[in-house]
């Protein structure tokens, strides 16, 4: 039976065999929730009426299963070459194949067409090893994100790239609901060492499993999404169990999976999942990739990450269209959207390194986006409003410092008076935001004058009286959580290092416990 294919899959599928018809191993890119295994059929299809043989490699069992599933859709016979998998068909013309099991058995037929699941993992040995041993035949690689762990391309692996339309087009075509990313405080990652490409895992989910990080998780997601059907992704096991545990407390349906859950087990959750017995799922590292669950439509990243495929990867977990589903929530609490930028944003994919990172330069997206003061939401820098209804200032032409050759463009008075009282005031909030959210690059927090001098720099005015109270009164919880922040790290300090805002010379003044209770209560 032959499916109906999307416009872009079919002119994916026809870039492809084109590209073969030049190069030997040909990579397609489409995001989670593009229909990958929907495009490897159809490949898959033709080939096998031209006569050929076609593998069809993956790294799960789950992923075996999914694509075998989908074959059966298409009305393709095919085996599974996986140990004892019960659709052991050696006979037939395309196998859905295990790569560590193919590593180590020794196979008479060999293909004319290898299909890559997940090619980013192609680089790895056993996959090279696979391919040898099948004669070296052509190669079609697909992924969601077209990079390694270590975010370098996989031009090493694949000699052409096509690529199907962006996360964001989709979902301006109505193919993936739109997201919504809502940004939490920024994590303190002190102490937490980088391992080969990402945060060590042991560090970071010692981190990250602090009582009021998981308290901030529960108590945003009730404010924010509560009822949505929710997946969690945690920074390790004993993060997730206890995560659960909070939302369980809480009264809300709740349960955790990890790579030692079993398989049936597993299968029983997300189907509850799906059919609404169950309210959160949390995990750890297992829901990354080839699981489908339409109806998700909250995604609580709760743990950071150096990897851009594997933000985009657990993001993309809550864009699929479902009945009735109008958006998906992004609950950042790992300050991913700061590392990797919006989700939504096009990627400008490339086999090769991205250039950037060969210089060795910090690509930072916090400039290219927004905050609500209110909410948390994060909008476009061209959003004039939240849907939680706070304004945002007009973001008039040359009204912002500017940068040429590292010279700051000065603020004259003429420039001041452009500002409206209103503009000026909405700039003072989301300064004070960020003096309370926001941390020095070596991790400490703003001081306590920060969005005042900031203000007076640029305006060469002081903020109206008022105007901090009313902040003040708007978001008592980000003034005692910066309050607390501040106590335990002046508590912490050597007491030769001064770090009072006041600007006097060192002497320890500012650092003492007392001191500082004192200047919190004045």
């Amino acid at each position: 039976m032959i499916q109906t294919l999307r416009p872009y899959q079919s002119q994916a599928i026809a870039e492809a065999r084109d590209a073969l018809r030049v190069h030997h191993r040909v990579l397609i890119v489409a995001p989670t929730g593009a229909g990958k295994t929907s495009i490897a059929a159809d490949i898959i299809r033709r080939a096998v009426e031209r006569g050929g043989r076609v593998w069809f490699l993956a790294h799960r069992k789950e992923l075996i299963d999914q694509a075998s599933a989908r074959l059966d859709q298409f009305g393709i016979n095919h085996g599974v070459i996986m140990a004892q998998h019960w659709r052991d068909r050696p006979h037939e013309r395309v196998q859905v194949a295990s790569v560590q099991t193919l590593v180590n058995r020794d196979v008479d037929i060999r293909p004319s067409l290898i299909i890559i699941d997940e090619a980013h993992r192609a680089t790895a040995n056993s996959y090279q090893t696979v391919i040898e041993n099948a004669g070296k035949p052509r190669v079609i690689g697909l992924t969601a994100t077209p990079i390694r762990g270590d975010g370098k391309g996989l031009a090493s692996m694949f000699d052409a790239m096509v690529q199907c339309p962006t996360i964001g087009e989709l979902m301006r075509d109505g193919y993936l609901v739109p997201d919504r990313a809502f940004a939490g405080k920024r994590v303190d990652l002190a102490g937490v060492e980088v391992r080969g490409s990402d945060y060590d895992p042991t560090q970071l989910n010692d981190a990250m499993n602090k009582p009021h990080l998981i308290g901030d998780v529960v108590s945003e997601w009730r404010r924010l999404a509560a009822g949505r059907p929710t997946m969690v992704f945690a920074a390790g096991v004993k993060h997730s169990k206890t995560l659960v545990e909070a939302f369980l407390a809480a009264g809300i349906a709740a349960a955790h999976l990890d790579g030692e859950t079993p398989k049936q087990e597993r299968e029983a959750i997300l189907k509850r999942l799906a059919d609404g017995r169950l309210t959160v799922v949390s995990n750890a590292m297992v829901l990354t990739e080839g699981v489908d669950v339409p109806v998700v439509s909250c995604v609580v990243l709760a743990r950071p990450t150096k990897s851009k495929g594997l933000y985009l990867q657990m993001a993309g977990r809550g864009l699929r269209t479902a009945p009735g589903k109008q958006d998906c929530l992004i609950l950042d609490h790992g300050n991913c959207t700061m590392e990797h930028g919006l989700v939504r944003r096009d990627q400008n994919w490339q086999l090769t390194e991205d250039a950037q990172r060969r210089r060795g330069k910090q690509v930072s997206y916090a400039e290219t986006f927004k905050v609500c003061p209110d909410c948390g939401a994060v909008h476009e820098l061209q959003d004039e409003a939240c849907p939680c209804g706070y304004r945002f200032a007009a973001r008039a032409k040359q009204k912002q410092l500017k940068v040429y050759n590292g010279v700051l463009e000065e603020v004259t008075e003429q420039r001041v008076r452009e500002y409206t009282e209103s503009q000026r005031k909405a700039k003072y909030f989301r300064l004070l935001h960020e003096q309370h959210t926001g941390t020095k690059k070596d991790g400490s927090p703003f001081s306590r004058g920060y969005a005042f001098v900031k203000y007076e720099a640029m305006f060469k005015m002081r903020p109206e009286s008022g105007w901090r109270e009313e902040w003040n009164d708007r978001n008592p919880k980000l003034m005692a959580d910066y309050a607390d922040a501040w106590l335990d790290w002046l508590r912490n300090q050597e007491p030769q290092s001064c770090t009072c805002h006041m600007g006097h010379p060192p002497c320890g003044w500012c650092t003492s416990p007392n001191r500082a209770e004192q200047d919190f209560a004045a």
